[in-house]
């Protein structure tokens, strides 16, 4: 019974030394609310002739999907 109980304090003793050191080496974590020194916005849909025009058809696909007017998977 000894025994049992000492491996069981045994693994829990180290996963405590071993969760610590990387616990402790994380950044601190920043809430992007407030602007702080972790928030970046980026633009990654960069408007263009083709991509409006995409844009536009995909829409219109939509549309027709919603109101019945189109069947099967494209359009």
């Amino acid at each position: 019974m000894k025994a049992k109980w000492f491996g069981t304090f045994l693994i829990m003793a180290m996963l405590v030394v071993a969760i610590l050191p990387v616990a402790s080496a994380a950044p601190a974590a920043s809430d992007g609310a407030n602007g702080g020194p972790g928030f970046v916005q980026k633009e990654d849909n960069l408007p263009d002739p083709l991509t409006t025009k995409q844009l536009a058809l995909k829409e219109q696909a939509q549309e027709a999907k919603l109101n019945g007017k189109a069947y099967g998977k494209t359009y």
